[in-house]
């Protein structure tokens, strides 16, 4: 998702391209949260706080 993209070796960490934007980490979460919901019923609870964004994950 633009500059941001879950990584190869860890399913449950987000990479960054250098000079990537905080927004691309804010929709790739979203984008996981959203679609782990709709493929096997699990929400996500997000425990990561993001300064200067609204708090909706999906």
């Amino acid at each position: 998702m633009g500059s941001a993209c879950i990584s190869e070796k860890h399913a449950n960490f987000i990479q960054v391209d250098e000079g990537g934007s905080a927004e691309d980490v804010k929709k790739l979460m979203s984008l996981v949260v959203e679609k782990v919901e709709e493929l096997h019923s699990v929400s996500l609870e997000v425990e990561t706080v993001l300064v200067g964004f609204d708090c909706d994950y999906a």
